[in-house]
């Protein structure tokens, strides 16, 4: 048998730092991927089925982790998704849908976020600058990327410790690590 070429997301999974839904003229809608060197590739896929498919292609169940570090976080939407040690996709609203059944939510990489700024062009209320230097616009507002970064950091060290990469952490609720996280965060990321 011969070797089957791979995929365009499968020759770059190692390299995502983000994942948008966009709207391209003639192309509807499909979705932007952003890779940590800045390079953007365009999918003609909506956003759902690229993030399964590299949910596939790191051998994660999306049902699985979402009802698992849903229930550690005590929420049931916008839950953080580990598919490795170095990539805690983070969902954030990033587009304004144009049609019922559109998405809004995007996925950016905790590791690759180099910064957080207010104030980006409205509708979009802030915006997370990436390593490198990538700029993408969030419609939600500093605030609340902050708490979607504080669940991402609780994520990715239940992940670590569940995968025995890093030692067990307390086991205190999460709610009391979150004013220590967003402190932590505000002084990482200045306003």
């Amino acid at each position: 048998m011969g070797e089957r070429e791979p995929t365009a997301l499968e020759a770059v999974q190692g390299e995502v730092a983000a994942l948008r839904p966009v709207y391209r003229d003639g192309a509807g809608d499909g979705t932007e991927i952003i890779l940590r060197s800045g390079e953007r590739l365009w999918q003609p896929k909506r956003i759902k089925a690229v993030r399964t498919e590299l949910a596939h292609l790191y051998g994660v169940d999306l049902v699985a982790v979402r009802r698992r570090y849903g229930a550690y976080l005590e929420r049931v939407s916008s839950v953080p998704l580990p598919f490795g040690p170095r990539l805690i996709l983070v969902p954030l609203r990033l587009r304004l849908p144009r049609c019922r059944g559109d998405a809004s939510q995007g996925y950016i990489s905790y590791h690759d976020i180099k910064e957080l700024r207010s104030g980006a062009s409205p509708p979009f209320r802030s915006l997370v600058v990436l390593a490198s230097g990538v700029e993408v616009p969030v419609l939600s507002s500093r605030r609340v990327v902050l708490q979607h970064l504080s669940a991402a950091r609780l994520v990715e060290e239940r992940y670590l410790s569940q995968n025995g990469w890093k030692a067990p952490a307390d086991e205190r609720r999460w709610t009391e690590y979150l004013s220590a996280l967003v402190h932590e965060l505000r002084a990482h990321y200045p306003l």
